[in-house]
């Protein structure tokens, strides 16, 4: 009886073999033709390899619409993808094939991106390169791994810092965030390091936005780093506009004001005691006085008036209506004095 019920479990397991046979094999079929044409290409044969690629194509198409699930079929599909260009696509299916799989796929996955991305380094193509890499570690389980990769990349993208190539040394400190996102502040540090080294303000500029970019927590420290290196130094705005616009468009202002402020000093009004006002702060004392007004006085000199409307003018200038309708009050060392309708 027992070798009865071994016979039929094993006619079981030969017939499920022999029926899923086809499908596997029709699948490797497609796989095997992809990689065919990979090589022709390579080799220069366009032509035949486009025939080749399409005849997988239609194998893979005929597989999957016998069986969207076929695990087989979807990687031969992703490889297609791969080679046509398509990366993002070939990604969403190699994530497909890795969940159909439940992960067993996972290890075949990263050896294929870890193939194509050494391949890309040698042809010294970066950008592809990083992309592979970093793709390939979505579809294995190990943080130790992970960590170490991370740490290459950053090791890789101090080297291309060090080079001058900021451009690629971003993309290579990207990799390593994207990894481990402990790298955000020592990327940010990495580019601050090197801006300080800097003798050159466009160069330093440039940096200082790219260490923002790694760890946005710093943009208070950065402004006010790079307002007070430029009012220091006296760099004249003309000289860094292009750097200056790779900061983020909300603090260029205020790296502006720091670094070139404004000639009118704004402070307290007389005769009472003087104090800072933030810009557009109406003096305290004014407070309920709705046609009260102010008078700034320059670091030069010279002073203008400055109504609650917006508009300035210098003490020459003033409309003769408003010095008939306004009377000053108070003449300090003030550098804000106001006047109030009459």
């Amino acid at each position: 009886m027992k070798r009865k019920k071994t016979v039929i479990l094993i006619a079981l397991t030969v017939s499920m073999f022999l029926l899923t046979m086809p499908t596997i094999a029709f699948s490797k079929s497609a796989e095997k033709l992809i990689k065919n044409a990979v090589l022709l290409s390579k080799k220069g044969s366009k032509m035949e390899a486009r025939g080749v690629f399409a005849k997988a194509k239609n194998q893979i198409i005929e597989e999957l619409s016998k069986n969207p699930n076929n695990i087989e079929a979807n990687y031969a599909s992703a490889l297609y993808q791969f080679y046509s260009g398509n990366l993002e696509s070939a990604n969403n299916r190699f994530e497909l094939v890795y969940t159909l799989s439940q992960g067993k796929k996972g290890k075949e996955i990263f050896n294929f991106y870890q193939k194509e991305s050494q391949e890309a380094m040698l042809n010294h193509n970066w950008k592809r390169y990083i992309n592979l890499s970093v793709a390939s570690y979505k579809f294995i389980h190990d943080s130790s791994r992970k960590k170490l990769a991370a740490n290459n990349f950053y090791t890789l993208g101090k080297n291309w810092l060090n080079k001058g190539e900021y451009h690629i040394a971003k993309k290579y400190f990207i990799a390593a965030k994207t990894l481990d996102a402990s790298y955000s502040s020592k990327n940010a540090n990495a580019f601050i390091q090197s801006a300080n080294s800097q003798n050159s303000a466009n160069a330093k500029l440039i940096l200082l936005s790219k260490a923002l970019e790694m760890d946005t927590s710093l943009e208070k420290e950065i402004t006010q780093k790079t307002g007070l290196y430029l009012k220091k130094n006296k760099i004249k705005k003309a000289q860094i506009t292009k750097e200056l616009n790779q900061f983020p468009g909300k603090i260029i202002p205020i790296i502006s004001k720091i670094a070139w402020p404004p000639d009118y000093i704004e402070c307290g009004l007389g005769p009472s005691r003087s104090f800072i006002l933030k810009p557009g702060e109406f003096s305290p004392y004014l407070k309920g006085q709705k046609n009260a007004n102010q008078i700034f006085q320059s670091k030069y000199g010279k002073y203008k008036v400055c109504f609650r409307n917006g508009k300035c003018y210098s003490p020459d200038k003033v409309p003769a209506y408003s010095l008939s309708d306004f009377r000053f009050q108070g003449i300090t060392n003030c550098d804000v004095r106001a006047f109030f309708k009459q």
